[in-house]
């Protein structure tokens, strides 16, 4: 009988020989769910930063647009901006690109270039009346800067020389440069 309880006592049980196997599992479970939590997060961050720069990206494009908005508005006021047949290019002064609703950044700016075309400027005569006398053609480039994008937009106008629909004008293209 000595020997049956010994040999009981030294028998081990299934379930004791995989009582840490369950750790090992528990373990391995929880580091998948992390490394899966993990992967998950990173993947949305670098959609959330996606979106965010072409938020912004965009927003450089509606600045470049303002520009030329704001420079249909001076000729629209004043039918002396530009004058007509002016020979050099003009720059205007960089402009702060912000809205009302809380949109933009007081860093963000657009800028306009305006020049007469090469046609334009090539038909003026000797005393600098065009022989065209109906359309003056004019390139208007706006660039717009955010933090970290810049667009320009260009748009080729024309407009009347003289006569009554001189604070009038087409816009014959527009187009992202």
């Amino acid at each position: 009988m000595g020997d049956k309880q010994l040999l009981r006592t030294t028998r081990t049980s299934p379930r004791d020989s995989q009582s840490g196997s369950v750790i090992l599992m528990t373990m391995f479970i929880i580091f998948f769910l992390a490394a899966l939590m993990i992967t998950v997060e990173m993947l949305r961050l670098s959609d959330l930063e996606d979106v965010t720069n072409q938020i912004e990206d965009m927003q450089a494009y509606y600045c470049a647009e303002a520009g030329i908005e704001y420079f249909l508005n001076l000729h629209r006021f004043n039918n002396n901006v530009p004058p007509l047949n002016f020979a050099a290019d003009v720059t205007l002064p960089q402009l702060p690109c912000t809205s009302g609703g809380g949109f933009g950044n007081s860093t963000w700016t657009y800028q306009v270039r305006y020049y007469n075309s090469k046609a334009c400027t090539r038909d003026l005569n000797a005393n600098g009346s065009p022989d065209s006398p109906y359309y003056n053609l004019i390139h208007v480039i706006s660039t717009g800067r955010t933090t970290r994008f810049t667009r320009r937009v260009r748009a080729d106008i024309h407009r009347p020389s003289e006569g009554a629909y001189i604070d009038s004008v087409e816009i014959r293209r527009w187009r992202e440069l």
